[in-house]
């Protein structure tokens, strides 16, 4: 049986792969909630819950991972198609320094300890705090603090001490 045959019971959705995977639901088969028609209808696949986990059709990956992922054939694993990035659960399109992007997790630059240095910034990709653009790249930049005796007025001033940036 097909996914949308006409059924009485789940044994009548048999057809489907493992019985465990479909079930009729309001007289109908259907796969169960974690599982997806093949593109023939004929059997239910199961919906991967990581990149790279098995798949036999995008679809089973589009389903968890957005419609920039897809099934890799020659692997057989779920991948983020070119120019994406697997990012908080999902296939996400990978934005560099100063490209347009809409949520944090596109801008795609990290440092030697596989930390982000970008973010979205007014729609656009920039170096985070604690990084400045140098060479069309981030850089980890370090303030100093020098705290001086003082009798000027300042916040700290009450305490004899001013901060001022080398």
């Amino acid at each position: 049986m097909a996914e949308g045959a006409q059924c009485d019971t789940d044994n009548d959705c048999s057809g489907l792969g493992n019985l465990a995977n479909s079930e009729c639901k309001q007289n109908l088969c259907k796969c169960r909630d974690t599982f997806v028609p093949s593109s023939n209808k004929s059997l239910c696949l199961a919906i991967p819950l990581t990149i790279q986990e098995p798949c036999e059709e995008t679809l089973q990956c589009t389903e968890s991972f957005g419609y920039t992922s897809f099934c890799d054939q020659s692997q057989h694993v779920c991948s983020c198609t070119a120019n994406n990035h697997f990012a908080n659960g999902k296939c996400v399109v990978s934005v560099t320094l100063r490209g347009a992007c809409e949520e944090n997790i596109q801008c795609l630059l990290y440092d030697a300890n596989n930390q982000t240095m970008l973010e979205c910034i007014n729609s656009v990709c920039a170096c985070k705090d604690g990084y400045k653009e140098e060479n069309n790249s981030c850089v980890t930049y370090l303030v100093q603090w020098r705290i001086v005796a003082s009798h000027r007025l300042n916040p700290l001033a009450r305490h004899g001490f001013t901060v001022l940036l080398d």
